[in-house]
């Protein structure tokens, strides 16, 4: 092979190896285009991660990277109307949590791993927040089941399929393009309405809700959530694990109605039914009986004032040195006598989110005492069986109740719940049927007016017997006009006595048939944010 020959083979393998090289180059370059491709991976959003695409743009020689992520919903679960109109999968618009369908969009490993892992800080927090929302669904669930097979109601609680309050998520397509230059990670979207509702639903209680400064910590149940402001984005919250969770008894009551309870807002028995679904602030001022705002001191004050109540008791709960209550504060009493039954019949579940800016602490009365001194004072008082007969029904409710309390282990009996919640429709058909619309008005004026003196220098078994006096002896005649030294029961109004007793009587089986965790309680006015769609993110 002459010389020549042998240059030019050279040559090419050289040409070649150059045409291979700088090709590879380019690939390269329109690989490396296709930016935030790498960082969405199965360590980061872990059964998401398969929803990733590269799509190559002709007309900017470029690779666009596209990708899905949830958008959180709080419905009921039958809802059809969802926020994502062009959802990616069109078949299944919406998944609800909990339920049995698409359940590989919910990682298996966090699911049943209950360790804490320190380590795993690249996770997607909303992959963490999607599995606490499938753990809280399945293992109350669980709970529940096991409830029944030991203590059967004599029927059984409604499905999944027809709770009024379950957690749906959708899949919205998204690209890197339009990714804020501050966030690495891919995030969800929910608005600030639906993520006060689902932290009150997984069990935590806010430390911090600042809006004008966008600071909001929430705690509880081994979670947090903490929320930031980001320029280019908007308020971002994270949610983590710290410690183990529990979702048995404590468990919030699915239903609707508790949503409001999270924003210090309470829909009572004279809110009509028809006013049910999306919660919104009503417009104007607070509306008389129909719904109670709880959730601050001056809120409660001006809910006290559209009753009708003077200045004097709204200068009191204003002022923190005086005293709001008796054995327990007077939102609470309250909200026994006027708020929904939010029981779902049949159903084991008691917990609710505190509406109110008190502590609830159980250790410092016995509603089953409470039960008893109301029962033994109504039995001890002489009246006209046949002029009373609604007096009659509450003593034998009164009855019922206290048969089944008697019986009153760690977890209440289905019999005792079912006994508390009938008892409370007996009470509701007759307050708001029964009773003219104008009269529950005036009797709650004369009602909330009275002072009520500390019952600390009581020795504590007597405390029961001697606020169950008061309620006889003190309050009753202002509400009824019973003339001093007489009869409280039978010589006023018998209107006004009826309405009377079966507001005590209704206000003691309500706060025996729900329950607030001790550490709850309303710390600012979110009453604004009910019903609000501001979006929100959780990265």
């Amino acid at each position: 092979m002459e010389s020549s020959q042998i240059v030019s083979i050279v040559a090419l393998i050289v040409s070649i190896t150059a045409l291979a090289w700088s090709t590879l180059q380019l690939i390269h370059a329109y690989l490396s285009s296709a930016q935030g491709y790498s960082k969405i991976n199965k360590k980061v959003m872990p059964g998401w991660d398969k929803f990733k695409n590269r799509v190559f743009l002709w007309d900017q020689f470029r690779f666009q990277v596209n990708f899905e992520t949830p958008v959180l919903v709080v419905c009921r679960a039958s809802n059809t109307d969802f926020p994502v109109r062009d959802a990616s999968d069109k078949s299944e618009p919406h998944v609800l949590i909990g339920s049995d369908e698409h359940i590989d969009l919910i990682p298996a490993a966090l699911v049943h791993n209950h360790a804490i892992h320190t380590v795993d800080n690249e996770l997607a927090t909303w992959i963490t927040l999607l599995s606490a929302i499938h753990r809280m669904e399945t293992e109350s669930s669980m709970w529940q089941t096991g409830q029944l097979n030991r203590n059967p109601p004599s029927a059984s609680p409604p499905p999944f399929a027809e709770r009024s309050l379950v957690v749906a998520i959708q899949r919205k397509k998204r690209s890197w393009d339009n990714m804020p230059s501050s966030i690495t990670r891919p995030y969800a979207t929910t608005t600030i309405c639906h993520i006060i509702e689902i932290a009150a639903m997984l069990g935590l209680h806010w430390k911090q809700f600042d809006r004008s400064k966008d600071t909001f910590l929430a705690e509880g149940n081994g979670f947090v959530l903490k929320a930031t402001s980001v320029t280019e984005l908007g308020t971002v919250f994270t949610f983590q694990r710290y410690g183990k969770s529990k979702f048995e008894e404590g468990r919030i009551i699915p239903a609707e109605h508790v949503k409001g309870l999270a924003f210090g807002f309470v829909s009572t028995i004279y809110r009509d039914a028809e006013a049910g679904g999306r919660l919104e602030l009503p417009a104007g001022e607070a509306i008389g009986l129909t719904t109670l705002q709880l959730g601050t001191t001056e809120e409660f004050a001006e809910t006290l004032v559209s009753f009708g109540c003077n200045t004097e008791t709204s200068k009191c709960i204003r002022d923190n040195n005086k005293r709001h209550g008796h054995l327990f504060p007077l939102a609470f009493e309250l909200l026994g006598m006027l708020g929904k039954i939010f029981h779902v019949k049949n159903s084991f579940f008691r917990v609710i989110p505190n509406p109110t800016f008190y502590h609830w602490n159980r250790q410092y009365f016995n509603l089953h005492e409470l039960l008893l001194a109301y029962k033994k004072t109504i039995d001890s008082l002489d009246y006209n069986q046949q002029a009373y007969k609604h007096l009659n029904r509450l003593q034998n409710r009164a009855e019922n109740v206290i048969n089944e309390t008697c019986q009153i282990e760690p977890i209440y009996s289905a019999a005792l719940l079912n006994a508390l919640h009938q008892a409370l429709e007996v009470c509701d058909k007759f307050l708001t049927v029964k009773v003219p619309r104008n009269k529950p008005s005036e009797c709650s004026t004369s009602a909330l007016e009275p002072a009520f003196a500390s019952l600390d220098a009581q020795p504590p078994e007597s405390r029961q017997d001697k606020l169950i006096e008061i309620y006889f002896t003190k309050v009753l005649p202002k509400v009824n006009g019973a003339e001093p030294n007489s009869p409280p029961l039978t010589s006023g109004s018998e209107i006004d006595t009826n309405i009377w007793c079966t507001w005590v009587f209704r206000s003691l089986c309500w706060l025996t048939l729900h329950d607030f965790h001790k550490n709850d309680k309303q710390i600012a006015s979110k009453i604004e944010l009910m019903g609000n769609r501001l979006p929100v993110y959780v990265i």
